[in-house]
Parts: C-alpha cells; sequence; structure tokens
C-alpha cells in the first residue's frame, strides 16, 4: 500500500515535521515544489505540502490520501461543499497539538469593548471562516478575512472578527476581547476511509505527542525500601523491576513530567541511588 498524505505549510509547518521527525519519519522538501519525499515509513510514496485550508477539499478531490489538519478547515470546507458533517471526511484521530504550543487552538468571536451588541442585525464580520460564522451569526454582513483580522476591527472597519486563537495575546495587544467562542479545533489526522494502517499511524503520533510530557526513570532500591518506592512511583502500566547481583532492585517506569522534580527528591530521601531519567520519543500503550 502507498499512499499520498497531505501536510500543512505555514504555521503549521515546522510543528508538524518536528513530530513527525520524532517517530522517525523524515521529509525533505525540494524547493518551492510542494511534492516532497518521505522516508522511514513504507505506507507512504510522497507527501505534498498545501495550505491547511486546501487540505480537506484536496482529500474530497482524491488528490491525497489523508492528510494532517485542523478541524476547523475539516468542518469549513465540509460546510462550503454542502455535505453532511463526518460523512466523507474520516476523522481518524485527535492530535493535541497547534502551531505554538501542545493543545488544540479556537475559533473565537471578538470586538472591542465599544462594539454593538452581536444579536444586532446590522452588525459586520470580518472572519476566515466565512460558512462556520454564517451558520453561528445567519443576520451578520460578513466579509472574508485575509488575515490581520485583528487590526481591521481594532481600527473600526469591522464590529467583530473570527478567528483562530491559541493565546489570545494578539487580542490583547489590540485592546479587544473574546465575546464568543464557535469550536475548539484540535489538528486531526483526516482520511477518505478509515483503514488499519492509517489507525496505526496515528497512535504512533498521538504517542509521539504524549511522550512529550513523560519521561523515562531508572532507579536502584535496597530490598527494605522497595515496596515503599513501588507505592510511591506512577506508572502508565506497572513499574519494571529486576533483582540486582546484591540482592537490591532495580526499578524502571515512566513517570509524568509535572511529578519528575518532587518525585526524585521523595525518592532520594528512601535511599534510591543511580538515578537515571531520560526522554521517550512515543508512548504508544
Amino acid at each position: 500500500m502507498k499512499l499520498t498524505i497531505g501536510l500543512p505549510n505555514g504555521s503549521m509547518q515546522q510543528a508538524t515535521l518536528a513530530l513527525l521527525a520524532q517517530i522517525g519519519i523524515e521529509i525533505y522538501p525540494q524547493g518551492r515544489s510542494g511534492l516532497i519525499d518521505i522516508e522511514g515509513l513504507n505506507l507512504f510514496s510522497q507527501a505534498i505540502l498545501m495550505r491547511p485550508q486546501d487540505l480537506a477539499l484536496a482529500l474530497l478531490q482524491k488528490q491525497i490520501d489523508c492528510a494532517i489538519c485542523g478541524l476547523d478547515w475539516v468542518i469549513e470546507t465540509e460546510l462550503q461543499q454542502n455535505i453532511p458533517i463526518g460523512s466523507a471526511i474520516k476523522r481518524l484521530k485527535e492530535l493535541p497539538y497547534s502551531r505554538a504550543i501542545k493543545k488544540s487552538a479556537r475559533i473565537i468571536v471578538f470586538g472591542r469593548p465599544d462594539s454593538p451588541p452581536l444579536q444586532n442585525p446590522a452588525i459586520a464580520i470580518s472572519t476566515e471562516y466565512t460558512h462556520l460564522t454564517k451558520q453561528a451569526y445567519p443576520q451578520a454582513t460578513l466579509s472574508f478575512s485575509h488575515g490581520s483580522t485583528e487590526i481591521k476591527v481594532a481600527l473600526g472597519q469591522y464590529d467583530y472578527g473570527v478567528a483562530l486563537t491559541e493565546t489570545g495575546s494578539s487580542l490583547r495587544d489590540n485592546n479587544l476581547q473574546i465575546v464568543d467562542e464557535l469550536l475548539i479545533t484540535p489538528t486531526l489526522l483526516i482520511a477518505r476511509e478509515s483503514i488499519p494502517e492509517l489507525m496505526a499511524f496515528g497512535d504512533l503520533l498521538l504517542g509521539a505527542l504524549e511522550a512529550d510530557r513523560h519521561q523515562i526513570l531508572k532507579l536502584n532500591i535496597d530490598q527494605k525500601h522497595k515496596n515503599q518506592v513501588i507505592n510511591l512511583l506512577p506508572a502508565l502500566r506497572a513499574p519494571t523491576v529486576s533483582t540486582l547481583s546484591d540482592n537490591a532492585f532495580a526499578i524502571e517506569t515512566v513517570v509524568p513530567k509535572t511529578h519528575l522534580a518532587q518525585l526524585l527528591i521523595q525518592l532520594r530521601t528512601l535511599g534510591a541511588t543511580d538515578m537515571v531519567v531520560q526522554n521517550l520519543n512515543a508512548v504508544v500503550l
């Protein structure tokens, strides 16, 4: 089986290529060509870099077999093509990352402190998502925005804007406030068909994202404190315990990074020695 995968260019490109590299898949862009070589997984014959806005439509038109794409552009494309939500584009896996952070972005409605009420039938909205916005505010006058939506609203050119946000810093910088949320938009692995190989590929991507939140912890402990240490350790399944030649024990487990510092202190006070912390590439359960 040889498939073509569509990947987002622009602001999502670096984060996506880094995620693939984490599980051993290397992408080699060739100049300005959208067609690129892909190595490390025989499932794919090639990859195509495209604007995130175009990936879902390319999938529907059978130009690609699967894609990594935001839910926002999947739904916007389905509304634009007037097809039932979720009928033709299969959402195989939800991948909690965006261009700058390891969680889903949001499609929000924002305005100035003096913007008229949203219920006002005469409001004007500048939006990057015309179909999503029309569904939520059918009475509004919409204008498609190619970007810099915050500036247009801040200058009073429009009453409200609709755009994607991750941190909200641009809104704060322009003295704008969020007044509604249209969609939480995770990154998705999408395809026309839900085949086992693509589902397994999605599990690998999820495993790479999960690995960023965990580390491997190895330590040695004497017999007297073994049970105390095991009861203290978090684990995705159960710690691996091996007997050493001096009848002490070597213990290995996977722990959340957020617990690591406190855990190391507790283990040290119990007499743990030879503690080693290692990064992970993927955690696939």
